[in-house]
C-alpha cells in the first residue's frame, strides 16, 4: 500500500460495500484523512495531485474514503453517510492500515463537499483530529444551495429535502461555535481562490473563526474552483497540519 490502493469494505451501517483509498508508507509518522469534492471518488486526490510524493516526504499514512454524492450527510432519502463516516469507516480504515493512530497524530482535510464534511467531522465530535484543513470548503451549506441554478436544486433535495432546509446538524457555524464553547481547541487551516464563488463564505467563517479565538490560518490567492488551485495549496496545508 505505499503507493496507494482502492480496497472494498463493507459497511454494517450503510448495508452495502464502499470503496476506501489507503496509502501506508513504512513506519508513518500519522494518519491524514483525504475528503473528496462532490461528484468525485476516493482516488480524485491521488489522480489530480502529488499526494502521494507528499505522503512519503512527511511520512503519512493517508486514508481518502468514497461518500457519493451525499455531502458526508445523513440525507433526507435515508442514506446514513455521515452516521457512516463519524462512527465506522475510521475503525474500517485502521484495519486496512494495520494500526491505529492517537488523536493528536490525526488530522483531516479535503475540498469543497469534503471540506464541508470534514468541518462537520471535527466539530461535531471534537477531539478527534489534532488540525483540519479546508480547500476551497462548503463552510455555509444554505449559501452554497443560494448560489445554485434553479436546474440544480433537484440534485440536493435527495439530501437535503424538499424544502432544503439546513438543520443544525449540517450548520458548519452552528457546530463550530458549540463546539468551542464546549471547550474545544482544534486549529484550523483554510484556503480559497479569488475567483471561486465560494470565496465570500470562506471569508464569512474565517471572520468567525477568529471571532471565537480559534487558532487559524486563512489564505485566499488567483484561482477558481479547481485542482490547478489545490494542487498549489495542497503542500502549504499539509506542512501547517503537521506542525499543529
Amino acid at each position: 500500500m505505499e503507493n496507494g490502493v482502492v480496497k472494498k469494505v463493507y459497511s454494517k451501517i450503510l448495508g452495502k460495500e464502499v470503496d476506501i483509498w489507503v496509502l501506508c508508507p513504512q513506519e508513518p509518522k500519522a494518519l491524514l484523512y483525504m475528503m473528496h469534492g462532490n461528484g468525485g471518488d476516493c482516488l480524485e486526490w491521488a489522480e489530480n495531485t502529488d499526494l502521494v510524493e507528499q505522503a512519503h516526504k512527511y511520512g503519512l499514512a493517508v486514508v481518502a474514503p468514497d461518500f457519493e454524492d451525499s455531502y458526508c450527510t445523513d440525507t433526507a432519502d435515508g442514506r446514513p453517510w455521515f452516521r457512516y463516516l463519524s462512527q465506522e469507516m475510521p475503525a474500517l480504515a485502521e484495519g486496512l492500515l494495520g494500526r491505529s493512530f492517537a488523536p493528536e497524530k490525526t488530522y483531516i482535510a479535503g475540498i469543497s463537499a469534503g471540506a464541508y464534511g470534514l468541518l462537520k467531522l471535527a466539530f461535531a465530535h471534537p477531539g478527534r483530529y489534532a488540525a483540519c484543513a479546508s480547500l476551497s470548503g462548503v463552510t455555509d451549506m444554505a449559501g452554497r444551495i443560494a448560489l445554485l441554478p434553479q436546474r440544480r436544486l433537484p440534485s440536493f433535495r435527495p439530501i437535503f429535502g424538499e424544502e432544503l432546509k439546513i438543520g443544525p446538524e449540517n450548520d458548519v457555524a452552528l457546530l463550530t461555535r458549540t463546539a468551542v464553547e464546549a471547550g474545544c481547541t482544534m486549529p484550523v487551516w483554510l484556503a480559497c481562490g479569488t475567483q471561486d464563488s465560494f470565496l465570500e463564505m470562506n471569508r464569512r467563517y474565517d471572520a468567525l473563526l477568529t471571532e471565537l479565538g480559534v487558532e487559524h490560518e486563512y489564505h485566499q490567492g488567483p484561482g477558481g474552483h479547481e485542482w490547478d488551485f489545490w494542487q498549489r495549496w495542497l503542500a502549504p496545508a499539509l506542512q501547517w497540519l503537521l506542525e499543529h
